[in-house]
């Protein structure tokens, strides 16, 4: 009998049940149309709080980039294998957790008041009409929806809670597959609400800007929605067909990735086949954004204050070509003696991040690069390489901006080039999908690898060499220890 454990941000010491409040009472919600306002505005926001520690640990788990810092050398050793993860770390476990669980109990409480909601009308006080209170339910499972999916990204096998988030009764920890399933029935549901509200019907209050592209009715929000969902089914697929080897595709559901393709063709405004050398910039795509503001009490970009100290990883280097508009766009040389001397430095060229160096610049939710990259990664996963091959040559030259190239239509030739493809366009902008594809290709030991006894990644220089250094192939943050001891120490997944 508990309810979930929620602690400060990075720098916890400890944490107290009682100053978490159980917003799955909703008595004291005030019933009007501005304080609906205020709560979307906060259960919207929530997601922002914490996704500076998402892409900081899963860029360094997909080996790409790390945050050299001598204040806190956890970012790179933890992050990139060098250390193995503690779970007792109060610094790494609480990451990615305690935040969106808080978003998701503020979501729970908003769609309990939404039907008691009383706006002013000519005639006086009246409920929200049916399709409003649709297009609301829509709006926010779907948020509810991306919060489950960043925490369960982080954490794969070890699972995750869904059920009777802050109640007294906390829902067991389920396994990897229950839990993207238990996601993907709350797009089914957001999916159906917002097909119900009718696409044409707009919303009651005003969506953060991030949403602009997606605010303006139901209808457009639903690609958000499919989008999501199409994502979701990919990771859904794998939870029980992953490969035993690193040569083969394994057996993933089929059903969803057939299910997923349509939701990604489906999800405009944000999926467009047109592609332009504009999109190499995240924030010039079609999408949903994470928006942040230097104003008081607003949240300020979190990796505005870490991009400098940001370096692109020697395993990544030898990946990337830095002629391409892709890389360009987010990292420059800071030159030799401009490198990292904190604990790990040899691990890091010299490329340094010099993207999002505005505390109001935004980062992605998701965004047509993405979904383009992730249709790409359902058709090989459905052992359809042509057109995965054809997706992939477009993102290469439109938005990178290179030349074409052929690659041959096979398993293993369609996964690298893929694997190139989608790290370059992805890099440092925060939707972690590298780290889950070597999760579910099988190629976490073979990809996943920085440090070793004979050199760092696929850099065997002298200077990069550091003997006596293991790799423990770190791409999972641990259940947090609060959770844990609330559980009596039983976090072992449940999969029925």
């Amino acid at each position: 009998m508990r309810r979930f454990l929620f602690c400060a941000f990075l720098a916890a010491v400890a944490c107290n049940e009682s100053t978490v409040p159980n917003f799955n009472a909703a008595t004291g919600l005030p019933h009007t149309a501005a304080a609906l306002q205020n709560e979307i505005t906060g259960a919207f926001g929530a997601g922002r709080t914490d996704i500076g520690n998402f892409e900081l640990f899963m860029d360094a788990f997909a080996r790409n980039s790390a945050y050299f810092t001598p204040s806190e050398q956890r970012f790179v050793l933890v992050g990139t294998g060098s250390v193995a993860v503690n779970p007792g770390d109060i610094f790494v476990g609480p990451d990615v957790w305690d935040f969106y669980y808080n978003g998701i109990q503020n979501i729970d409480t908003i769609i309990t008041g939404v039907p008691k909601l009383q706006f002013s009308t000519s005639a006086g006080l009246a409920p929200l009409p049916a399709a409003q209170q649709e297009a609301m339910f829509g709006a926010l499972e779907t948020v509810k929806a991306l919060y489950y999916m960043y925490i369960l990204e982080t954490r794969d096998t070890l699972g995750i809670p869904i059920a009777g988030v802050g109640q007294v009764a906390a829902g067991p920890i389920l396994c990897n597959r229950d839990a993207w399933g238990e996601i993907v029935a709350m797009l089914d549901s957001a999916n159906d609400s917002l097909a119900k509200a009718g696409p044409a019907t707009t919303f009651p209050v005003n969506l953060p800007a991030g949403y602009s592209q997606v605010s303006g009715s139901a209808g457009a929000y639903r690609g958000f929605t499919l989008g999501l969902r199409g994502k979701a089914r990919i990771y859904y697929a794998y939870t029980t067909g992953r490969p035993t080897d690193t040569l083969s595709v394994g057996s993933p559901n089929t059903a969803q990735l057939d299910s997923a393709i349509a939701d990604i063709q489906a999800a405009a405004p944000i999926y467009s086949t047109n592609l332009s050398a504009a999109e190499a910039v995240a924030a010039n795509d079609f999408g949903v954004f994470h928006t942040f503001s230097t104003a008081p009490n607003d949240v300020p970009n979190p990796i505005n204050t870490v991009a400098q100290a940001t370096y692109l990883l020697w395993d990544a280097l030898n990946d990337i070509d830095t002629l391409d508009n892709r890389f360009t766009a987010k990292y420059a040389d800071a030159g030799a003696a401009n490198g990292p001397t904190s604990p790990g430095a040899p691990i890091a060229s010299f490329f340094h991040y010099v993207n999002n160096m505005s505390g109001s610049a935004p980062l992605p939710i998701i965004r047509n690069v993405e979904l383009q990259l992730l249709l790409a990664e359902a058709e090989i996963s459905r052992q359809q390489y042509a057109p995965a091959i054809a997706v992939l040559r477009q993102l290469r030259t439109a938005v990178g901006g290179l030349a074409d190239t052929v690659v041959n239509a096979d398993y293993v030739s369609a996964r690298n080039f893929f694997l190139r493809e989608q790290r370059v366009s992805l890099l440092s902008d925060g939707e972690g999908d590298r780290v889950v594809t070597l999760r579910n290709w099988n190629l976490v030991l073979a990809r996943d690898t920085t440090w070793s006894s004979t050199g760092f990644g696929h850099d065997t220089s002298a200077i990069h060499q550091r003997a006596g250094v293991s790799d423990h192939h770190t791409s999972i943050i641990p259940i947090p220890l609060g959770e844990s001891d609330a559980r009596g120490g039983k976090i072992a997944p449940v999969c029925p």
